[in-house]
């Protein structure tokens, strides 16, 4: 009897003892393997195991992002030209693997399930009455000058004058416009920042008084349209801080926001494909998926390293002087993912690096799915490099713009086509405040 007591005792003082050890500290789970069957949500995945880790680490270790599959609804914020289609294709797969979708896991079907983010902030949507606290977002970001670059190929692809194309401030802007003067002054320039912080309090670093709950400029008013169009820099934000300020700031909005949305990068997609998949506990083989909606095109390395002389350096340097705030963001998101890449290897039963852990996935899921699917022979939307009428007319050249004797969007006169640019810059000077469903936001 006395001897079972003392077993007691010393039983509960080893549990008090783990206990006081365990306090502070944060469960994280990691990757383990890629064969085992897989059910859903967090605490169930067999491609996780339970670590506990110190975090006390100088809180360097953001919050991870948490999906329930039995009480989150996945939504995607939708930022133009990052990969957006693609994520919709994994998120649609994922969400049918993890059951929580009752009509076959199509991300269209729940609504709201996919958010354009060229139309409200998504500090909006976290902040709205309306908005269901268990509601779970993905986002990606982009290099902004690659960004832009994207945007203004994939439509100015549409500029050869061989089909009719309805005219828009924005189509106009890129058949009409070379990528400097497109940059200046038809661009959705900063259209991250605008999205993901608008806003948000600026901070005491930034306001550089003691007024931490100022906002930030809020691009969707009128006032801060020079945002979009203007040349708007950090040290405008953030007085107190500038560009590094700035960039700590908008790390620590994203950090705070890190376990209800996850930010990945498209530069560094495949790792922040794995790194969603652990933390949100999905099924790896949901998240293999097949590229939509991708074209070659020139990038900014053909600016830089001078392919297109002059024009492409002048074009250079003009995405990077107008789109100052979206590099803050964008180097912000990169140092949270960073961080994350750190925090897991931190813990990582084998000692493996993310690096490692998404090449096995590759190997292992990916490669074998887009094989068994044909994702690389899939067919590409054509990029025709001349311009009907234009003799040596490159729309790959980014100093190239159409005559303005040249009538451009053929066909269907009585609906603008058949004009030159002057009469069509005139036409649609400004992106106008409510759109037709058929035309896409500016």
């Amino acid at each position: 009897m006395r001897s079972s007591f003392i077993l007691a005792c010393i039983l509960m003082i080893f549990l008090g003892v783990a206990l006081l050890i365990s306090r502070g500290k944060a469960v994280v789970k990691v990757a383990d393997g890629l064969s085992a069957s897989v059910r859903t949500g967090r605490e169930w995945s067999p491609y996780v195991q339970t670590q506990a880790v110190d975090s006390a680490s100088d809180g360097q270790c953001p919050p991870i992002f948490t999906f329930d599959s039995r009480s989150n609804h996945l939504r995607h914020y939708h930022s133009h030209k990052a990969g957006g289609k693609t994520v919709n294709f994994i998120l649609s797969k994922a969400q049918m693997a993890s059951g929580s979708s009752e009509d076959g896991g199509s991300l269209f079907s729940r609504k709201g399930g996919e958010i354009h983010g060229g139309r409200k902030s998504l500090n909006s949507y976290l902040d709205s009455s309306s908005n269901s606290s268990n509601a779970r977002y993905v986002t990606f970001l982009r290099e902004p000058s690659s960004k832009v670059m994207s945007r203004f190929y994939y439509h100015r692809a549409m500029c050869d004058g061989s089909d009719w194309l309805q005219p828009s401030f924005k189509a106009i802007g890129v058949c009409c416009l070379s990528l400097e003067d497109y940059v200046k002054k038809r661009a959705m320039n900063n259209n991250q920042y605008e999205g993901l912080v608008a806003g948000q309090p600026t901070g005491k670093e930034c306001a550089g008084t003691d007024d931490s709950n100022r906002e930030a400029p809020t691009v969707f008013e009128d006032e801060w349209e020079i945002i979009r169009r203007g040349k708007l820099t950090p040290q405008d934000v953030c007085p107190g801080g500038g560009r590094d300020g700035l960039i700590r700031r908008i790390e620590d909005i994203l950090s705070d926001l890190s376990d209800t949305v996850f930010f990945g990068i498209v530069e560094r997609w495949d790792e922040s494909i794995f790194l969603l998949g652990q933390e949100g506990g999905f099924d790896l083989r949901s998240l293999a998926y097949c590229r939509k909606n991708s074209r070659s095109s020139p990038g900014p390395a053909a600016l830089r390293d001078g392919e297109w002389g002059y024009a492409g350096k002048e074009a250079l340097a003009a995405l990077i002087e107008y789109n100052a705030l979206d590099e803050a963001v964008y180097q912000a998101a990169v140092r949270l993912l960073d961080r994350k890449v750190a925090c897991f290897e931190m813990v990582s039963p084998s000692k493996k690096s993310v690096a490692l852990y998404t090449k096995q996935w590759q190997d292992e899921v990916l490669v074998p799915f887009q094989d068994a699917n044909n994702c690389h022979i899939q067919k590409k939307k054509p990029y025709n490099p001349t311009v009907r009428g234009v003799p040596d007319g490159k729309i790959v050249d980014p100093g190239f713009f159409v005559p303005d004797d040249v009538p451009i969007f053929v066909g269907q006169a009585n609906r603008g086509g058949n004009r030159t640019c002057p009469e069509l810059l005139q036409a649609y000077p400004k992106c106008p405040k409510r759109m037709s469903k058929y035309l896409e936001p500016c």
